[in-house]
């Protein structure tokens, strides 16, 4: 589903898609053909990284996947898998040396997700993030150039949802 709903506001024809055992992503390539994408697919997640100026992680890991060192820039990252405290997707030094860092809640995000991660781990700073609907409204707290790397934390809050439910229904109510 992340990528049907990215590909309504983005043009991502072409997709690299990381997974642990080769059956999970080829079942992932027979669940996202209608949608006529091209899909790589690779159990290297460093290819991801050294290949895509967009990274959507959706995973549960518990560990990091994608390590800063392998970042370039440009990229921007929006981490959804990590929902928990033990949860990390991310190499707090992604965050460290991102140029703007984006959560759902800031306060939400202090319990869990890449950002409680790399602010336990000391590489961030809770003055340092912005909260993602002030981001929305102000044109000035967005990117500003290609080169930037931004993360976006998505720990996942019940009023957005709840939102995002709304035009879901509303949008296939009219069709």
């Amino acid at each position: 589903m992340q990528l049907e709903y990215l590909r309504s506001t983005v043009e991502c024809d072409e997709v690299i898609v990381w997974g642990i055992n080769q059956q999970e992503l080829n079942d992932y390539i027979k669940a996202v053909e209608p949608l006529e994408c091209y899909i790589q697919t690779t159990q290297d997640a460093e290819e991801v990284a050294a290949t895509c100026n967009l990274i959507v992680t959706a995973t549960p890991s518990k560990s990091p996947l994608l390590l800063a060192e392998q970042i370039t820039k440009g990229t921007h990252i929006t981490a959804v898998g990590s929902d928990t405290p033990e949860k990390q997707e991310l190499d707090s030094k992604i965050l460290q040396m991102a140029d703007i860092v984006v959560a759902d809640s800031i306060s939400q995000s202090q319990a869990r997700g890449e950002i409680f991660q790399a602010l336990k781990a000391g590489a961030i700073k809770k003055e340092n993030l912005v909260e993602l609907g002030n981001v929305i409204r102000n044109k000035e707290l967005q990117r500003t150039s290609d080169e930037q790397i931004t993360v976006a934390d998505l720990t996942g809050v019940a009023v957005q949802d709840i939102q995002i439910s709304k035009a879901v229904y509303e949008i296939l109510r009219h069709d």
